[in-house]
């Protein structure tokens, strides 16, 4: 077989698998049910006895247009749980006062033993109110009833002081603020997690839409002997990655890092000159250590 026929079969071969894909994308997307109502339950914000009683109790529900809400918060756990008995899907916004759960921008959450429903899950900023407070929106579909739990779930969240300063409790007290009179109180911090640990990063002011547009971190792992920094990559399957999460316009306001083994992430927000510089020695070490790690050779007695 000539080297052109094999290019030619590697190209039809690729066509046909891009094909395969974007018709799969589009399925799955007209598949997804259309709600004939919209339900919100904005009680756990807005009803102080609703809200106290969670506070005592560790939860509190809702029934409302013929479907319930009900949510649960303790140390490890933030749970919601929704119900719709219609025959039809049902489209469902669930306001969180930040008296009960930390306002986090999660993105993206799946809900448990259904991964084909999926919430959003935001830190909303009422101006009137001058309040920040969790809002999870969700299609159900007819005649199902999800639960979503974002388990071992820590923030690090880029908060301000004055007004927006707010006292701990429960998950809250994980918080770091790293904002201090309207201005970053430093520039590097540390993340550390546990494996399976999941930390979102704040990287947007909500009440006055302030953002950091420019970062960058490396991770080392716990436990290791000679332990080497490595660049923090998006995507999947590295000991420690990130994913971003986007706001309604597109616009990156969180990250979301999951540590698959223990470790540290240290983070510089706004990096100088001189920071920038030394990354990009960093990721060069990294990159070249990779190399030598590849097949039989190994990089032993290298020395960053």
């Amino acid at each position: 077989m000539t080297s052109n026929t094999l290019r030619a079969l590697l190209a039809a071969v690729l066509v046909v698998c891009l094909v395969g894909v974007a018709a799969g994308g589009t399925l799955a997307q007209d598949d997804a049910p259309e709600p004939e109502m919209e339900v919100v339950y904005d009680e756990f914000r807005t009803d102080d006895a609703v809200v106290e009683s969670a506070n005592m109790t560790g939860s509190a529900q809702a029934i409302k247009q013929n479907t319930r809400a009900t949510i649960e918060d303790d140390d490890a756990f933030v749970r919601v749980g929704l119900e719709n008995p219609n025959s039809y899907a049902v489209a469902f916004e669930v306001q969180i006062s930040n008296e009960l759960v930390k306002p986090a921008t999660l993105g993206t959450v799946r809900a448990v033993e259904n991964d084909d429903v999926t919430a959003n899950w935001q830190a909303q900023h009422d101006f009137e109110a001058e309040e920040t407070h969790t809002k999870v929106t969700v299609v159900v579909p007819a005649e199902t009833d999800v639960l979503f739990t974002p388990s071992q779930l820590r923030v690090k969240s880029l908060s301000w002081t004055g007004e927006a300063e707010q006292s701990a409790d429960t998950i809250r007290d994980r918080v770091t603020k790293l904002w201090e009179e309207d201005r970053l109180k430093q520039r590097t911090y540390e993340v550390t997690g546990s494996e399976g640990e999941i930390v979102t990063v704040d990287l947007e002011n909500p009440e006055t839409g302030d953002r950091i547009e420019e970062w960058h971190a490396t991770y080392t792992l716990a436990g290791a002997e000679t332990p080497q920094p490595t660049p923090l990559a998006e995507g999947t399957g590295e000991p420690v990655f990130y994913r971003p999460i986007e706001n309604d316009d597109g616009a990156v306001n969180a990250i979301q890092v999951t540590f698959n083994e223990p470790g540290t992430v240290s983070l510089t927000v706004e990096p100088t000159a001189t920071e920038r510089i030394g990354y990009e020695v960093t990721s060069y070490r990294s990159s070249v250590l990779d190399g030598f790690e590849w097949g039989p050779f190994t990089a032993v007695g290298v020395t960053p």
